[in-house]
């Protein structure tokens, strides 16, 4: 379902883990990026993108061990997805009623004009914080997340401590939303990048693909400036809900006569 990995390496590269992100139920990671079923994607009418968590590895033959692993962060339309199982679904019928294997979606087929994949911009937190909604995906995520799409703020960040800091990252898949800002300017503290279906922003350094591009859906990715004075978020319609963890102080307590 996904594309095929590069043989050309003296490794080999192999996908191990795929982890799915909607806004309907929180899901288990899967050993698999083959695994997820039908059942992680929404029903047929809604609209909105899925996030995944994509990695692959590189694997010394010779020890069986990972040695240099990427994390990407990859949007597919929900409607795409449900349609893709159910021609899946229909297509393994047929073919076990006529005693032949399981039929196979290749991502040739499905995947350019549906996916837009990045590398996973999160932040240097052991719990990074991200949350989707219809077609929204929001999460915080350090200046160094942010390098392949706003390299001029990373840069910016000249001091060591700021590096550490985090900001809200915005990706917007609305159709409407999109060509609505195609041409409109970055405001005061924001960064603004629309991705037309002709541009190709994700850079396969490693060569783990072995398409050289396999991206076309549109998207509108905006970066926050300001610091994020919270710690965690979740999005919801129009609103992003931020929730502020602080420890909570000592009270002292005394007692009346």
């Amino acid at each position: 379902m996904f594309p095929d990995l590069s043989d050309h390496l003296s490794n080999d590269v192999e996908y191990n883990r795929t982890v799915v992100f909607h806004d309907s139920e929180p899901l288990q990671p899967k050993s698999s990026p083959k695994s997820f079923s039908r059942a992680t994607v929404p029903a047929h009418t809604d609209h909105g993108v899925v996030a995944l968590s994509i990695g692959t590895v590189e694997v010394d033959p010779d020890t069986s061990t990972g040695d240099e692993h990427a994390e990407h962060l990859v949007f597919f339309l929900r409607e795409t997805l449900a349609r893709l199982f159910q021609q899946e679904q229909e297509c393994s019928l047929e073919a076990k009623g006529e005693g032949e294997a399981s039929h196979i979606v290749d991502w040739e087929d499905w995947g350019h004009k549906a996916s837009r994949w990045f590398d996973a911009p999160y932040s240097d937190s052991e719990r990074p914080c991200y949350s989707v909604h219809g077609y929204r995906f929001v999460a915080l995520v350090t200046p160094l997340g942010t390098l392949d799409l706003f390299p001029s703020f990373y840069h910016a960040k000249r001091k060591q401590e700021q590096y550490h800091t985090l900001h809200l990252l915005v990706f917007d898949f609305n159709p409407y939303l999109v060509r609505r800002y195609q041409h409109s300017p970055a405001t005061d503290n924001i960064c603004v990048d629309v991705i037309a279906p002709s541009d190709e922003k994700f850079r396969d350094r490693n060569r783990h693909f072995e398409m050289d591009s396999f991206e076309q859906l549109a998207c509108r990715v905006t970066l926050m400036e300001d610091p994020a004075d919270y710690d965690a978020l979740a999005i919801y319609e129009d609103n992003i809900i931020a929730i502020q963890v602080r420890q909570k102080e000592n009270i002292g307590v005394a007692e009346l006569s």
